[in-house]
């Protein structure tokens, strides 16, 4: 219960002599409830948890350490003393679990550390390389650790990027919420809270991904999808292919992507801008005669309307736009063909492929099947439909 008011004692004292009153006028039920309420009043008066003496950890980061079982953690608790100078208080610590280092925070600070407001949990690149599982179990673990919680990988160290003065962003832990909230529901990134990646660390036919962050002078900014084979990072989408590995990776609706054909169309170089995309993935699996000769087709359905368009077509001929359609529907499928082929070179099923196989064998014949070993040579071809639905006014 937090601190009382000036008037708090005045008022309880004439709260309890009006259920005193009531209780000699009701008689039974009204004392049972009276001493209910009596009971947990006192409780709560009793409970010295007061949100004043307590610093909510916003924002962790995690850093490998020469000691192969120690992290370099990070924490940023927002600062609420009004003649601070700084909006948050910037903690670090040497620890192998966040229980601990939540101890240890502690001691540094005028208040009592928590993780009840947790928002992002930060893995530097090399503390990610080296494996993520232990730290997601731990978290997990740990009930304060709820669905809001989300996963992101740094390119470069944590510390460096939760310690850095955002001039424009004093409140640094807000700004970085606000920011992967933003990219992740446009499609620009993964929407990685604990409670997806932990599932897809342990389910059997897919591999996790997670968004990539990093300093850009005195910005966060976005720098691609982070790409994991079981809970190590081995490489990243860069942030030009993002929307093109979101149109593998499931179905959608939302932002936009600008284009630069590959092919000329009519001998002349086209540029557009696709916006207010919907986009349908279906994967179909071919079954062969055995198992290792599986094929994969990826059916890509997007459609959207065209904001901008450089290029030799009249577009507001039919005959030039259904060419147009054509073209992207190429060029997509040929930048889609390399983003398969890098996941598999790096043996990474970012896309849940496995998944799709596994759910068309029986059980024995996946158990049998060793994934791991098959799937940087399967077939994965994407196919790419695409359709513009508006054209906005061109003249």
């Amino acid at each position: 219960m937090g601190r009382k008011g000036r008037n708090g004692s005045s008022f309880f004292t004439s709260l309890t002599a009006s259920f005193i009153a009531a209780i000699k006028k009701e008689g039974g039920v009204v004392k049972k409830l009276f001493v209910f309420l009596i009971t947990v009043v006192l409780i709560g008066c009793n409970d010295q948890h007061i949100v004043e003496d307590v610093g909510f950890v916003q924002a962790l980061g995690m850093d490998k350490t020469e000691k192969e079982d120690k992290f370099l953690v990070s924490a940023i608790v927002p600062q609420i003393e009004p003649d601070a100078e700084n909006e948050r208080e910037f903690l670090t610590t040497v620890s192998d679990s966040d229980k601990e280092a939540t101890l240890s925070l502690s001691r540094q600070s005028n208040r009592e550390i928590e993780n009840g407001q947790l928002r992002n949990v930060l893995f530097g690149k090399e503390a990610a390389m080296k494996g993520i599982a232990e730290q997601i179990k731990t978290m997990n673990r740990d009930p304060i650790f709820g669905t809001r919680v989300k996963v992101s990988v740094v390119n470069g160290q944590a510390y460096e990027l939760l310690s850095k003065p955002y001039t424009q962003h004093p409140q640094v832990s807000v700004y970085l919420d606000a920011l992967l909230e933003k990219e992740s529901k446009l499609q620009m990134t993964a929407e990685t809270r604990l409670h997806q990646i932990t599932r897809d660390l342990f389910e059997e036919g897919i591999d996790p991904i997670a968004p990539v962050i990093k300093i850009g002078g005195d910005k966060i900014v976005l720098d691609g999808i982070a790409l994991f084979d079981d809970d190590k990072y081995v490489d990243k989408i860069n942030p030009v292919d993002a929307r093109i590995f979101f149109f593998l990776h499931g179905s959608f609706s939302a932002g936009a992507v600008h284009l630069k054909l590959d092919e000329k169309v009519n001998g002349g170089k086209v540029q557009l801008l696709f916006d207010s995309i919907r986009n349908k993935r279906n994967v179909k699996v071919k079954k062969a005669a055995s198992p290792e000769n599986i094929k994969i087709d990826v059916e890509i359905n997007i459609k959207g309307a065209l904001l901008e368009y450089n290029g030799p077509l009249d577009i507001t001929k039919n005959q030039d736009l259904r060419t147009l359609e054509k073209q992207l529907g190429k060029s997509v499928e040929k930048r889609a063909e390399d983003i398969i082929q890098k996941l598999q070179a790096k043996q990474v099923d970012s896309l849940g492929i496995g998944k799709k196989v596994r759910n068309s064998l029986s059980y024995d014949q996946w158990n049998r099947l060793d994934w791991q070993e098959i799937y940087p040579n399967i077939d994965i071809v994407p196919h790419v439909k695409a359709e513009i639905n508006d054209i906005g006014v061109y003249s």
